[in-house]
């Protein structure tokens, strides 16, 4: 049986008086895939910024590739570099390139060389069938472009976790295929 990559424990979160997580207790394994569903406004989001302690909760434990999220003594930043984000919005840099917005994290975070970083993301680039756009900046790229630059950048950083939030919902009908096309390889990966 593989061990809990995430556990949540009796988790609570507020917005004043509005509960919006009330006693949440789940676990991910190592490679399980978990889609949460739900109305707008129920949390979703809520509960995976929680995961990567871009929210604080109120109450309750949460546990992340074995560390307590909640002890003074863990770096959450150590934590982060291994938990991947891929944001309903993309949050790519306008001023930098696709290029440069995929190695920028793995230079300033994981220490690698510009060329490794460079190296890697062209591999990933093309991987999810952006490499042609690498010189360009995301205002030349279309929705369903910058949400594949953005799972590409994620990637880049080789987390043992990615968080999806919302990936599809900014898009046009036409290019959530391209997106899910990649997220079912990563999936089957």
């Amino acid at each position: 049986m593989s061990q809990a990559i995430v556990r949540m424990e009796n988790v609570d979160k507020y917005y004043g008086d509005f509960h919006v997580l009330k006693n949440i207790n789940f676990s991910v394994t190592e490679g399980e895939i978990v889609v949460i569903c739900g109305p707008s406004g129920s949390g979703k989001s809520t509960l995976i910024r929680c995961i990567n302690k871009l929210e604080e909760i109120d109450s309750g434990d949460i546990f992340v590739d074995g560390f307590d999220l909640y002890d003074k003594k863990v770096n959450i930043n150590q934590v982060r570099a291994e938990t991947g984000m891929v944001f309903q919005h993309f949050n790519l840099f306008p001023h930098l390139t696709i290029l440069d917005n995929i190695t920028i994290a793995q230079r300033k975070v994981k220490g690698a060389s510009k060329h490794e970083a460079n190296e890697l993301s062209l591999k990933l680039l093309e991987r999810v069938g952006l490499v042609h756009k690498a010189h360009g900046y995301p205002n030349e790229l279309s929705g369903g472009q910058k949400q594949r630059v953005a799972i590409a950048r994620t990637l880049a950083m080789k987390p043992k976790i990615i968080l999806f939030d919302e990936p599809t919902s900014a898009l046009d009908p036409e290019m959530i295929g391209g997106v899910l096309d990649v997220m079912r390889e990563l999936a089957h990966e």
